[in-house]
């Protein structure tokens, strides 16, 4: 009985520590791309992958909205299915969560114009590259502990129904490009709000 309790008491010390005290801002729908020009998907399955080229007609899958909070973080939606991507303990990665919790939150970074996203866990989000014939590879999956060719993405914005937060937008642009080695970028939402208030006090 005291073991059932100690698994109870430590089950709930886990969801707790899982929670977010904060709420995520959307700032945009995007269509992410990796390193070899494939557009990061994800089906109603969840699967997650980097398999259909650029050029290729785009779907709703392919489409992701990203939500932002204020100490930097973001957490990423497919647009499709409305459910959050995740990375597992493990590396995994999975687009099948319908909250977001920490495993759901990623650091972004920047560097030569592009991004890259470290999880929870401490590693990087990477889209295997696919193979000379098409049949393998393309597999996107959080379990790199360095950030190379494999872990940059480039961001491409759309317009869907929500409109984008431009400010946003056009800061990660502007600091991906500016940092000629890797960068993360963070505070964007704090500084939007700060300059909201200096501008009505100017008022």
């Amino acid at each position: 009985m005291k073991c059932f309790k100690l698994a109870i008491i430590l089950v709930l010390l886990f969801t707790v520590n899982c929670t977010i005290a904060q709420t995520p801002q959307y700032v945009g729908c995007f269509y992410i791309v990796s390193a070899q020009n494939r557009l990061m998907s994800a089906n109603k399955k969840g699967k997650t992958t980097a398999i259909k080229p650029i050029d290729n007609i785009r779907g709703d899958e392919e489409k992701w909205n990203i939500y932002a909070f204020e100490d930097g973080h973001i957490s990423l939606q497919n647009y499709n299915s409305k459910f959050w991507m995740c990375s597992e303990q493990n590396g995994d990665i999975i687009t099948d969560r319908t909250t977001v919790r920490i495993w759901e939150m990623w650091s972004l970074h920047g560097v030569n114009g592009r991004v890259a996203l470290k999880s929870y866990h401490d590693k990087w989000l990477s889209a295997n590259r696919m193979s000379d014939d098409n049949q393998s590879g393309g597999d996107v999956v959080a379990n790199r502990k360095d950030c190379n060719e494999n872990e940059k993405f480039t961001l491409i914005p759309i317009q869907v129904e929500k409109p984008n937060n431009t400010v946003w937008c056009n800061s990660v642009q502007s600091a991906s490009k500016k940092a000629t080695k890797l960068v993360q970028i963070k505070g964007l939402l704090s500084n939007q709000a700060a300059l909201q208030v200096d501008t009505l006090k100017k008022k």
